[in-house]
């Protein structure tokens, strides 16, 4: 369906012209006191009413006749030019006109007849917004054009903000006098695309355009340079194409005025107008901004009266602030409703499911958060209905059967459990208007096989691909920030993966089991590893670890026994408990200076660790630290440590001597049990205390020195 078609023509006037003559050449300037003869006054009407793509006025075209486009004239020569159109027209096609508030009866008559208007059965004029806000929630056909003429009740905001259906056209103000060369801050104008149409005016333009498909380049104007661009073009249809119907295409002449006198509203720090505050005001979260802006600026009382919807929700309190209100917003499901005043449709914004919506529609109110629930799928099956902006928590919950699916984009969240253990699904795809996907979405989705996020989307979820045995590629866009806990657990079919380095962090057992895993790159914006975020990564051989790294979390790299080298950047403060537990490949690892306590468990079972080397600045070693690693040899303890925990050279059948630095004052349970080479070792007369089965199974100790400082 098309969307409807408005054009606003506000405030126009064509005294004392300068007009430039183009005969593809040159220039030639015509002299201000002359004027245009009737035939030209058709040229300027078809600027005004954008009939034409390319108007240009020619030398020859011109007589010297004097004719002068009065003030009070323009209404009956837009007018007449409507009647045009409007005459094209089938009987049953109607346009509807609003003209000017404060255009009096009498003079309304008098445009109706003189421009035979009013005897024509499709056309309707008429004055008020709320009158334009009924046609707009389609009491009239959707294809019915709408012009609005110097009506001030009408803005544009007002207009973008009730209906995403409408293409909106308009003009703003639009001024011809002389111009000097005062105030080259206004020496601006677009060219490149537009250099082919209008009208030859003088320099000294300032030209604003808005189209949401791109931002023109500016160039300098100077005085030997004349525009040739009045107004833009309105009517586009070749570029709104590129448009769906629940789009809107914006064009925004704003103010194009060529004056004597500098108007401040068109320099670049101009004054706030009243629509400008009244935009900027529906960003404000509370009650208090609004009663605060009309107090400190006087010029901007009333503002709160403009509104004809509620930008804030509202309580009884509230209510009285905004007395005009037709459309009211309804954002939260428990916010209070009022159907005092005129009030003829209502915005809900809040998630409802589909099957709401199609109960409530027929009432005429929009609803702009249609969620697609588990009970909507149930009864209207696995296609998703184009109104649907989001998929609700468990939408596909357990749906054993699906292989595929397509997502529209008309999607912006994947909730919670969305496709939790959908066993058969192969491939999904994921739309560029995805901004969220929820916790456990595609939890063990086994047949899962590859999947693209778009860069649409900031966070993957918790347990988010969890059990996706299946899953060997995914790509990973650099707008995600943070990748959940769980995220990629038991993904056992994943080879590699590239982290993008928009990510800070890697949650908790992040990785866990995924058995395939033979490389992975960490970007240099990581500063912490989570829990168990490598656990059982069995394929995984090497890793760098960037220096913005400060804490590498407990478990990390639990059973990642092909490791074979890690480098530990200086950055890490703390390695945790169970790191680089049974990590049987590693053969030596390199512990930075800034890390001060090795956790329990460690480097247990790293049975092919051979070497070691301690830095003075860690003051404990956990208990199992080196529990079972067999080939270590010999190991350094440093004069900062003042405990050995329990069980801590456990095993350790290669170790042959050891010197305990005088700065220990305890050796825990069984810390050099069963290390059965060991032939011999020094005990500093700062120990006090010896742990139970400290030395048991040590076959190969002939002799020990037990100090007096012993005490247990």
């Amino acid at each position: 369906m098309k969307p409807r078609m408005i054009t606003m023509i506000i405030d126009i006037e064509y005294d004392d012209m300068d007009v430039y003559l183009y005969d593809g050449n040159e220039y030639e300037r015509i002299d201000k006191m002359k004027y245009l003869k009737e035939e030209e006054k058709k040229i300027i009407e078809e600027i005004i009413s954008n009939d034409e793509k390319n108007v240009k006025i020619r030398k020859e075209n011109i007589k010297g006749v004097e004719m002068m486009i009065k003030p009070e004239s323009k209404l009956s020569m837009i007018f007449n030019n409507i009647k045009k159109e409007v005459e094209k027209k089938g009987e049953n096609e109607r346009t509807i006109i609003c003209i000017p508030n404060g255009t009096s009866q009498g003079n309304e008559r008098r445009i109706e007849n003189s421009t035979k208007l009013g005897r024509l059965n499709n056309v309707q004029i008429i004055r008020k917004y709320h009158i334009i806000e009924r046609i707009l929630s389609e009491e009239y056909n959707i294809e019915t054009p709408i012009l609005i003429i110097e009506n001030t009740e009408i803005t544009y905001g007002n207009i973008k903000k009730e209906n995403d259906k409408i293409r909106i056209r308009i003009i703003n103000t639009i001024r011809t006098n002389n111009t000097t060369e005062e105030n080259k801050e206004i020496n601006r104008i677009i060219t490149e695309e537009k250099e082919e149409k209008g009208i030859i005016i003088n320099n000294k333009i300032k030209q604003e355009n808005k189209i949401n498909t791109k931002r023109w380049r500016y160039k300098e104007i100077n005085k030997e340079t004349y525009i040739k661009t009045i107004i833009e073009k309105i009517e586009q249809e070749e570029e709104y194409s590129e448009y769906s119907s629940e789009r809107e295409m914006i064009i925004n002449i704003k103010r194009i005025i060529y004056n004597n006198k500098i108007n401040k509203r068109i320099i670049r720090k101009r004054r706030i107008g009243y629509n400008e505050i009244m935009i900027t005001s529906m960003y404000f979260n509370d009650i208090n901004d609004f009663i605060n802006l009309e107090i400190g600026i006087k010029r901007f009382q009333g503002n709160m009266e403009r509104f004809h919807f509620n930008p804030i929700p509202l309580n009884e309190y509230s209510r009285r602030f905004f007395p005009n209100i037709e459309t009211f917003h309804i954002y939260n499901k428990n916010d209070e409703i009022f159907n005092d005043g005129i009030i003829f449709k209502e915005v809900i914004w809040y998630p409802v499911s589909y099957l709401t919506y199609l109960k409530e529609k027929e009432a005429g109110n929009i609803y702009k958060n249609i969620e697609y629930t588990k009970s909507d799928r149930k009864s209207y099956g696995n296609t998703i209905p184009p109104e649907v902006k989001s998929l609700g928590d468990e939408c596909f919950n357990r749906c054993t059967s699906l292989k595929s699916i397509n997502i529209p984009i008309t999607i912006k969240e994947i909730g919670n459990n969305c496709f939790y253990e959908c066993s058969l699904l192969i491939s999904i795809n994921i739309p560029s208007s995805i901004i969220k996907i929820g916790d456990y979405c595609f939890y063990e989705c086994t047949s899962l096989i590859s999947i693209n996020i778009p860069s649409s989307v900031s966070k993957i979820g918790n347990y988010c691909f969890y059990g996706c045995s299946s899953l060997e590629s995914i790509n990973i866009p650099s707008s995600i920030i943070k990748i959940g806990d769980y995220c990629f657990y038991g993904c056992s079919s994943l080879i590699s993966i590239n982290i993008p380095s928009s990510v800070s962090k890697i949650g908790n057992y992040c990785f866990y089991e995924c058995t395939s895993l033979i490389s992975i790159n960490i970007p240099s914006s990581i500063i912490k590893l989570g829990d168990y975020c490598f656990y059982e990564c069995t394929s995984l051989e090497s890793i760098n670890i960037p220096s913005s790294v400060s804490k590498i979390g407990n478990g990390c790299f639990y059973g990642c026994s092909s490791l074979e080298s890690i480098n530990i950047p200086s950055s890490i403060i703390k390695i945790g408990d169970y790191c680089f537990y049974g990590c049987t490949s590693l053969e030596s690892i390199n512990i930075p200076s800034s890390v001060s306590k090795i956790g329990n468990n460690c480097f247990y079972g790293c049975s092919s660790l051979e070497s070691i080397n301690i830095p003075s600045s860690i003051i404990k070693i956990g208990d199992y630290c080196f529990y079972g690693c067999s080939l270590l040899i010999s190991i350094n303890i440093p004069s900062s440590i003042i405990k050995l925990g329990d069980y801590c050279f456990y095993e350790c059948t290669s170790l042959e001597s050891i010197n305990i630095p005088s700065s220990v004052s305890k050796i825990g349970n069984g810390c050099f049990s069963r290390c059965s080479l060991l032939t011999s070792i020094n005990i500093p007369s700062s120990i006090s205390e010896i742990g139970n089965y400290c030395f048991y199974g040590c076959s190969s100790l002939q002799l020990i020195n037990i100090p007096s400082s012993i005490i247990k």
